[in-house]
């Protein structure tokens, strides 16, 4: 019999993209699965729109606070009513290539000494192909995914707990993780958790996912990096991450294979990273105070 998984959904202000998202998720022929939704404020239709749906689709469950929290903590609450023994950690704007990619987890997963994976990002999707089109901006954030995506086929299929490289995390046994501090970076210390209890990261490049929600302008996407370089920060001393080392490795397969990216790629690229490293600096200067990770994650909403 196929092991539960629960697929865990942070959604803050998600009334425009959730509907979509939950029924993509339903949408499979993996059986035992529960899709489970954490909610946060009454701030717009989110918990209504998820009310709804739970009462036709009975895999449903909604998980709902009225004060706003941060992503780490909807997922630990999350986890405390969770009832599968492999956990999918996937964001409101987050749909995967693959209707049979639940079996394609299941099959990592009985791999020895596997307790977590990131999934592969998909870049030629009509939805990716108008978010690329439609700004510079965009077009770079999706080329650094892909980028990164590329640079972690090649180079690291497994990551052990001798890794020390900034890594993500999309998938996970329940029984390494059951709770998660507030952080802003969920992936990260996701991954690291999994690490230092000895198990193994594994890269699944036949999961594929994308996201519709890429900033696609100057503004959204300096305070969507900042907030990112800031949840790095504040994890990388904790589990010795070599940030730097990371980005030099990551340049240097970038100068090996540019030739495989497309023009509109490079040149969103050439916009993107002196905004990137704007957001890296102030990142720096503000990390040097205690970082409130729900005053951060308060003043975000999704631009879709």
């Amino acid at each position: 019999m196929n092991p539960k998984i629960s697929v865990i959904v942070p959604a803050y202000k998600e009334e425009k993209i959730i509907e979509k998202t939950i029924r993509h998720l339903l949408d499979t022929d993996y059986k035992d699965f529960e899709i489970i939704v954490g909610v946060s404020t009454y701030d717009d239709s989110t918990v209504d729109i998820v009310k709804e749906l739970s009462k036709k689709f009975s895999k449903l469950k909604l998980n709902f606070t009225e004060h706003r929290r941060s992503p780490t903590i909807a997922i630990s609450e999350c986890l405390k009513i969770a009832r599968g023994s492999i956990i999918v950690k996937s964001d409101s704007d987050i749909y995967y290539i693959n209707r049979d990619w639940l079996f394609n987890l299941e099959e990592h997963f009985k791999e020895h000494n596997v307790g977590g994976m990131m999934f592969d990002w998909k870049a030629t999707t009509p939805d990716i192909l108008k978010e690329m089109n439609s700004s510079l901006i965009a077009s770079g954030e999706i080329f650094v995914n892909c980028l990164v995506a590329d640079f972690r086929k090649a180079n690291h299929s497994i990551v052990d707990s001798s890794y020390n490289m900034p890594l993500t995390c999309d998938a996970f046994k329940k029984d390494l993780v059951d709770y998660l501090p507030d952080v802003i970076s969920d992936d990260g210390e996701l991954a690291y958790k999994i690490l230092t209890k000895k198990h193994n990261v594994v890269f699944a490049d036949d999961i594929k996912k994308y996201s519709i929600g890429f900033a696609k302008n100057i503004h959204d996407l300096f305070f969507q990096k900042r907030r990112t370089s800031m949840g790095w920060l504040q994890i990388a001393p904790k589990y010795k991450v070599n940030i730097l080392g990371y980005y030099i490795e990551l340049l240097k397969f970038l100068a090996r294979n540019y030739k495989k990216y497309s023009y509109r790629q490079l040149s969103g690229f050439s916009v993107w990273i002196p905004i990137y490293l704007l957001s890296v600096f102030t990142a720096w200067i503000k990390s040097r105070k205690p970082i409130d990770t729900n005053k951060i994650w308060g003043k975000y909403e999704r631009k879709v």
